[in-house]
């Protein structure tokens, strides 16, 4: 029988609800993982998340196409985890590869170049 966090490494899964060091007033669900800074290609983040209850606005959108609903933080930021989100056999795998995955689309000049075009618009 599959025992979800039997095993556990690595990142929270997506809907786990926690709560920051840097907002800890707000609770926060994790809809992203393991991506490269919105800034810095180079630098890597741990999570995105929205605010939990209210999750994404659309009308927050700044001058820098960045949405500031959205709120980006490492796994040492975290204070609290409210809620751990679903894990199933797929969540396990994709922990498997997740910092392949990253590693190999940090190495990638295309992925690059397009990063790079898109902050500079």
């Amino acid at each position: 029988m599959f025992e979800p966090l039997k095993g556990w490494k690595g990142y929270l899964p997506i809907g786990s609800i926690v709560i920051t060091k840097e907002i800890p007033e707000i609770r926060l669900c994790i809809i992203g993982r393991g991506f490269p800074h919105p800034k810095e290609f180079r630098k890597k983040i741990d999570y995105i998340a929205v605010k939990y209850p209210e999750g994404f606005d659309d009308d927050a959108w700044n001058e820098e196409g960045f949405n500031e609903s959205f709120v980006i933080f490492q796994h040492e930021d975290i204070l609290n985890v409210i809620q751990k989100g679903f894990v199933d056999y797929e969540e396990h795998e994709f922990l498997e590869r997740v910092d392949e995955i990253y590693a190999r689309n940090l190495n990638d000049p295309e992925i690059e170049a397009e990063f790079n075009k898109r902050i500079s618009e």
